[in-house]
């Protein structure tokens, strides 16, 4: 879980980053506060600026404008999550808020990015990635276009991020 968490971000970090916009705090945020501290759980924030710095320093040339309207990104990793844990999070993440954009599978692994949209904007974009034991969720919270949402879910190379937990 620890490899497949480092590769995600550098992909994500290396390839865009997106918007601003009032962060939310119902759903998937109200799950976050809810259970970041728990036992077993690993989560933390990344503020914009700090994202900014470190992915303008290794950008290419159309990420600069999407990191500037970036408000924060924050992960949540729970390693032999428990099947309670695991409710919560699909009960935060309604389909009548959150949309489904992508979703592979590959042997034990399910990845799956979300937005939740608001108006012309996506307030929220969700990889969620779970198997029997393990699930991780990064967030990035901003106002972004459901165009800029598909082109980075688009953009990370699912297969070899799987294939790192083999």
């Amino acid at each position: 879980m620890k490899n497949l968490l480092f590769l995600f971000f550098i992909v994500v970090f290396s390839s865009c980053v997106f918007s601003s916009g009032k962060i939310n705090t119902d759903g998937y945020m109200e799950f976050y506060n809810s259970h970041k501290d728990g036992e077993g759980v690993v989560s933390f924030s990344i503020p914009a600026g700090l994202v900014g710095f470190v992915v303008r320093h290794n950008a290419e040339e159309d990420v600069d404008e999407l990191v500037d309207k970036m408000q924060k990104v924050n992960f949540f990793i729970a390693e032999d999550a428990d099947k309670e844990l695991v409710k919560d999070l699909k009960k935060s993440l309604s389909e009548s808020d959150y949309k489904d954009i992508m979703k592979v599978k590959d042997g034990r692994s399910t990845v799956v990015f979300k937005i939740r949209e608001s108006k012309e904007y996506c307030d929220e974009l969700l990889m969620m990635v779970q198997d029997e034991e393990d699930v991780f969720v990064m967030c990035i919270c901003g106002g972004f276009t459901v165009h800029d949402a598909k082109k980075l879910a688009k953009s990370i190379n699912i297969e070899d991020a799987v294939k790192t937990r083999r």
